[in-house]
């Protein structure tokens, strides 16, 4: 309704007032930026790893990597390398996280080889989930190498025969000795370097000793004072476990004096000596 009052040439009107604003409504919608892997390396001082005898040693992969979300949103949990050689991968625990600037952090990962582990070169994975579960990986090839380890432990440090008749042949009465591979390599070129034993002034000649691989009596290699002879048929694959038995074998001469036999130089059994 609108009224109006005129008094001389002024004239006043009343009604509603013109719109001069509007509501809108605004909707974006922001999406999470995956992260990049965009290289990594072994740590320094950890191209090249050695094995430890029948232990384990921890070799450190690194990796680098960036989100444009921040590095934040890079879940360290997540982190993590393995490296594979042929039929043998292993792989990391927690890694470490070292923030690089504003988007990026470098990773070092703690990678436990076992002394059995393949030689050679390894390859290497590494990747990394953000907090929004996007990924990002990176592979490397030949980028680590393990050392080769020839080792190996005997079960006993001692062999005894016992009270032997002149002119008898008997297995000592605590065969066989066990040879434990320790090494990543298999052993096969196995050889004892044996002494002659002494009772008194009386010697009885290594060469009555037969050492090998079978517990059957009268096979193997004769012994030869202070020299290496390879035992025949020892071989022991590369492996947590693995293991081979030698046994010793003695022929007491006819005329051998009687007396109580040892030797002031331990026999040594050595793998490629």
């Amino acid at each position: 309704m609108r009224a109006c009052l005129v008094a001389g040439l002024f004239l006043l009107m009343i009604g509603a007032a013109a719109a001069e604003s509007g509501n809108i409504s605004v909707q974006v919608g922001v999406t999470n930026s995956p992260p990049s892997v965009y290289t990594m390396y072994p740590a320094p001082g950890n191209g090249t790893i050695t094995p430890l005898q029948a232990s384990t040693v921890t070799a450190y992969y690194e990796f680098e990597a960036s989100d444009p979300n921040g590095n934040a949103d890079l879940n360290t949990t997540t982190a993590a390398c393995s490296v594979t050689r042929l039929t043998t991968t292993r792989y990391s625990g927690s890694c470490a996280k070292s923030v690089l600037d504003a988007a990026s952090a470098k990773f070092t990962c703690p990678i436990v080889m076992f002394y059995y582990d393949t030689p050679g070169l390894y390859s290497a994975h590494c990747q990394i989930i953000d907090m929004s579960a996007a990924g990002a990986s990176r592979d490397a090839n030949d980028t680590l190498v393990y050392n080769t380890l020839t080792a190996m432990a005997l079960d006993r440090s001692s062999i005894d025969f016992g009270n032997m008749a002149v002119g008898a042949t008997s297995g000592a009465t605590n065969d066989p000795v066990i040879v434990y591979n320790q090494g990543n390599v298999a052993i096969y070129n196995v050889s004892m370097k044996a002494y002659d034993l002494n009772a008194g002034s009386n010697i009885l000649l290594a060469s009555n000793f037969n050492v090998t691989a079978s517990d059957v009596g009268g096979t193997g290699a004769a012994m030869v004072n202070n020299t290496y002879k390879q035992v025949p048929t020892v071989y022991v694959n590369a492996g947590s476990g693995e293991y081979d038995n030698v046994f010793f074998w003695l022929r007491i001469p006819p005329s051998q004096p009687v007396g109580s036999y040892s030797t002031s130089l331990d026999w040594i059994l050595a793998v490629n000596p």
